[in-house]
């Protein structure tokens, strides 16, 4: 059975109530996720990680653009939201019950290999400390040349932290998403 935008959404507002980390009011739309995978040379990624993919809407139009012998990690807080991921039947995706905060300690063997880290987290719920952590471990995750994401936001809270570590960052702004959001791009050097 196939469910319709407004049964996604209300599916989504459920497995989300009462869960004070999820800042999202509803998955993203198709137009954020195809803006999103037009940040990343998807068609050549080795390896990809996601922090906070919700239900899975990003990860699936993600997973839709890497090739057969890529790898998606997605790294997810929610119980419900984990449940729906480990739904999806892709055997290139890895899915990791936890928070992005413990990256590196979920990957260990990945520092320095992926090719994107995409994040939807509500990064305005984390301390400064707690957001320049997560920047700092996308980072060590990336290799030279790799693209750090932040995506689903509905400020630009997060440029300085990304202009910090990365340099020089790339935003845009997807109006036709239930809410408007922002896209923040950074490459390691």
């Amino acid at each position: 059975m196939t469910l319709t935008s407004s049964e996604k959404r209300t599916s989504f507002l459920h497995k989300s109530f009462g869960d004070r980390m999820v800042a999202a009011i509803s998955p993203s739309t198709g137009f954020l996720t195809k803006r999103l995978c037009r940040q990343i040379d998807l068609a050549n990624a080795k390896l990809v990680i996601e922090l906070g993919p919700g239900d899975g809407v990003s990860t699936l139009a993600v997973l839709a653009k890497m090739g057969p012998d890529a790898h998606m990690v997605v790294i997810e807080r929610n119980a419900q939201f984990v449940a729906d991921l480990r739904k999806i039947t892709d055997k290139r995706l890895t899915v990791i019950e936890g928070v992005a905060q413990d990256l590196e300690k979920h990957l260990p063997e990945a520092v320095g290999h992926a090719d994107a880290v995409i994040a939807s987290i509500p990064f305005t719920y984390l301390f400064k400390d707690e957001r320049r952590a997560v920047v700092a471990s996308a980072k060590k995750m990336l290799r030279s040349g790799g693209t750090f994401v932040i995506f689903h936001q509905y400020s630009l809270l997060m440029v300085p932290y990304v202009k910090e570590a990365f340099g020089p960052v790339h935003k845009e702004f997807e109006i036709l998403n239930v809410l408007p959001a922002f896209l923040i791009k950074a490459t390691k050097s």
